[in-house]
């Protein structure tokens, strides 16, 4: 039979242009099985498996210091499951995501597909609350933390 290898899934970082802060991956590659998202060597040091892989997303300023707003993703974020061509994401953060503009609740999960826009931080963030904390720090994360999934073809 004819294998057909698996496009190379990954999640591009789609921020505003000038936005960017250090130690936001452009690209976080999503490997077959289970991949955990979160900030710091200590979300890697604290799985319980050796299975996964871990990818970090630390807010840092430009010179390298933590950013007035580190905290706002979490030592293990998001799990992100990939099965032959099915792609989820469970929230395991106290921070919160959206997923295409709607919130995950903690321990939900939420199919992915390619065009998906994941914004990791978006917890406490009440769509009513139109207060200018809130509006600056949602439009902070979706500057900053948007993500969209891609499928590079299988070179």
């Amino acid at each position: 039979g004819i294998f057909f290898a698996m496009p190379e899934l990954f999640l591009k970082l789609t921020a505003q242009a000038g936005t960017c802060v250090a130690g936001i991956p452009s690209a976080i590659p999503l490997q077959e099985g289970v991949n955990i998202i979160g900030r710091g060597d200590e979300g890697a040091a604290c799985l319980n498996t050796g299975a996964a892989s871990y990818v970090q997303l630390n807010l840092a300023t430009a010179s390298g210091r933590r950013h007035e707003h580190y905290g706002w993703v979490s030592r293990q974020h998001a799990q992100i499951s990939v099965v032959g061509s099915a792609v989820t994401l469970t929230d395991l953060s106290s921070n919160g995501i959206m997923v295409d503009g709607v919130a995950v609740s903690k321990g939900a999960e939420a199919a992915l597909r390619a065009g998906s826009v994941v914004v990791f931080g978006t917890r406490s963030l009440a769509a009513d609350d139109e207060s200018t904390t809130v509006r600056q720090r949602k439009q902070f994360l979706i500057d900053t933390l948007r993500y969209t999934l891609c499928a590079a073809p299988a070179s």
